[in-house]
């Protein structure tokens, strides 16, 4: 038997081969980590703990009424015109009794409308992180609170130890 066109055949190995050589190349070559394999555990933990953390700065925006800003390019939207209500005459209010909570009783009126995390309460009172951890792990040890050890992070909730400082606390106040 004999080959008619050798050329053929020598073009097509020299393709095969080159073709053989850039997929080896590719696959040896490109970013690790595409399509899930790969990925460092550490950094999926990071981006969760981040995307949270970002949940969290959005919820609490939502609750005091802060809008987050638009992209760059995107117009601001724009509330509509409305007319002020003609004003009625007041009475002269009666002066408010302020009272100076302290941080401790601030906390435990927190909780008492339902379970909190420390980053609800660092928010909360305006307090750096760790003066925050540090005052839920003192009123978890004094009594004061419950911890949910079952979700991360920890849950907080008033016990009735923790009521009844708050009550004396409140009760206090009025008498002095």
């Amino acid at each position: 038997m004999e080959i008619v066109i050798p050329d053929l055949v020598v073009w097509s190995a020299l393709a095969f081969v080159g073709g053989a050589a850039g997929m080896y190349l590719v696959f040896r070559l490109r970013p690790q980590g595409r399509g899930g394999a790969g990925v460092d555990p550490g950094q999926m933990e990071y981006i969760e703990r981040e995307m949270a953390r970002m949940m969290i700065r959005i919820d609490a925006m939502e609750i005091e009424g802060m809008a987050p800003e638009a992209p760059p390019g995107v117009p601001a939207p724009v509330a509509p015109a409305v007319e002020p209500a003609p004003e009625a005459p007041r009475r002269a209010a009666p002066e408010p009794v302020i009272v100076r909570q302290s941080t401790v009783e601030s906390v435990l009126q927190a909780v008492t409308t339902g379970t909190k995390t420390s980053r609800d309460i660092e928010i909360t009172l305006g307090k750096s992180r760790e003066h925050t951890s540090r005052l839920m792990n003192n009123l978890y040890r004094d009594g004061l609170l419950e911890r949910n050890k079952q979700s991360k992070p920890y849950r907080y909730s008033i016990t009735e130890k923790g009521r009844a400082r708050l009550n004396a606390g409140v009760l206090g106040a009025v008498a002095a």
